[in-house]
């Protein structure tokens, strides 16, 4: 198979770390030129958020290491119908000739559901077992890992989305059932970053974000929101129940908390999400 021959492809793993992983996501990223999504199958609903995060870690990670310039999207589970069947960017599944049968049941209920068609290219690459016998089950790949909560905030700068970045969001997607807050960072906030003055303006953060987290989870309600303090809306919104934060800005969340009791609101419960590989 040539190098690149897509622009937008898209990869099956397990969802349980197989040794199969690393030669799969190699073989699909050399074969995809711009966007490459990634789909976990299995119940996710069986794992807690704690077990799933290093799962999403490893695959991220190895991408950044590998193909830092390919835009990789681990899909989620959604309400309705599995998200990657809405892609209307997607050119491609990228797979192994033992796939064939679990594919062509997902092809069919692509045509069932109107959907536009797409390729199935063969690259060189093992197929682990489970991938030839389970096919895209919408009920079961809409299911969400235990202990979600009703709204969701998290806050960064999101300029040019990384790995880290996309971990953050991942994470955040599976925490929350129906809304998203999403602060970024503007104004004062970005006059101490480093080349602040290339940064992408707030529009096109903006733009890129809604994209990634529709084309990842479509299902719950994202709202983005400018913030030039280091709370914005966190510590005034009534109706949220969870902050999430990277491990070095862990100590925002409870400064969040802080100001939240003392506006007579309730705590948030934090969750600490890992970096990928190097990255801050």
């Amino acid at each position: 198979m040539p190098s690149a021959s897509v622009s937008t492809g898209l990869v099956r793993l397990p969802l349980a770390a197989s040794p199969d992983d690393k030669p799969r996501l190699s073989a699909a990223a050399q074969a995809t030129k711009q966007r490459l999504y990634v789909t976990l199958e299995g119940d996710w609903s069986s794992m807690t958020r704690d077990a799933i995060q290093p799962r999403l870690m490893g695959v991220l990670d190895a991408l950044s290491a590998s193909h830092p310039d390919l835009d990789a999207r681990i899909v989620l589970p959604s309400k309705g119908a599995w998200v990657a069947e809405h892609v209307a960017e997607l050119e491609a599944v990228l797979s192994s000739p033992a796939e064939s049968s679990a594919l062509d049941a997902m092809f069919r209920q692509r045509k069932a559901m109107g959907l536009h068609t797409v390729d199935n290219v063969h690259m060189e690459a093992p197929c682990p077992p489970s991938l030839k016998s389970i096919g895209w089950d919408a009920e079961v790949c809409q299911r969400l890992p235990e202990g979600s909560y009703g709204a969701v905030v998290l806050g960064g700068t999101f300029d040019r989305l990384h790995g880290g970045h996309k971990l953050l969001l991942a994470m955040s997607c599976l925490a929350a059932k129906a809304r998203l807050l999403i602060g970024v960072s503007e104004g004062p906030l970005l006059s101490d970053k480093t080349l602040g003055d290339v940064l992408l303006p707030f529009s096109q953060r903006r733009e890129r974000l809604s994209h990634y987290l529709h084309s990842t989870r479509p299902g719950i309600e994202y709202e983005i929101v400018p913030i030039e303090d280091p709370f914005g809306p966190s510590i005034v919104d009534e109706a949220l129940e969870c902050i999430v934060v990277s491990r070095e800005t862990e100590k925002g969340g409870a400064s969040v908390n802080r100001r939240r009791a003392a506006n007579g609101l309730r705590e948030l419960h934090v969750e600490v999400v890992g970096l990928v590989g190097a990255e801050e």
